[in-house]
């Protein structure tokens, strides 16, 4: 290179490429000299994958981890939560995602509307939500046994989707 001739600039206002060395420029919001690029983008919400719907009895443990993802860069770190009203015994880990929830002695059936939040740490800090329906039934119970012709007859209520066994033993005493 034989000349470098910069136009004319304003005081402390640096443009460059980043993350150092990729193709776009930026105007830097602060100067950078002698130190690696850094631009201040606005933050963007997160992301939160939509959470089906459920069907379960009562007793039954409902588990699942919500999924999230956040495209700013520098990452930030997100944080899960959920929102009012929060059914007794509803959890969810911070960190992971991880939702929990077991429904004992609930009315049954019952709708139970659920909403999982995720909330990143840029500034301002924003998140995204996701709601979801948890229908609980009942515990299966056995109507009255009979016997017709040698045959023991089993009978209970059952809910469309869902799949249930007999367990049996030849010994009482076990």
């Amino acid at each position: 290179i034989d000349a470098v001739t910069f136009p004319t600039q304003n005081n402390n206002v640096s443009q460059g490429r980043w993350p150092d060395g990729a193709a776009p420029l930026y105007s830097m919001s602060s100067p950078t000299p002698r130190t690696h690029n850094t631009v201040l983008l606005p933050n963007t919400p997160p992301s939160l994958l939509p959470i089906p719907n459920h069907v379960i009895t009562d007793g039954q443990l409902l588990l699942f981890s919500a999924q999230a993802n956040d495209t700013d860069v520098p990452a930030q770190s997100l944080t899960f939560s959920l929102d009012d009203p929060i059914p007794d015994g509803a959890i969810i880990n911070a960190q992971s995602g991880l939702f929990t929830w077991r429904p004992m002695g609930i009315s049954s059936p019952a709708t139970n509307w659920i909403t999982v939040r995720v909330t990143d740490s840029g500034v301002p800090s924003l998140s995204a939500a996701s709601s979801f329906s948890v229908v609980t039934f009942p515990m299966p119970r056995l109507t009255p046994v009979t016997i017709t012709q040698n045959t023991l007859i089993l009978a209970w209520g059952t809910q469309p989707g869902k799949t249930y066994q007999v367990q049996f033993t030849d010994d009482l005493n076990s």
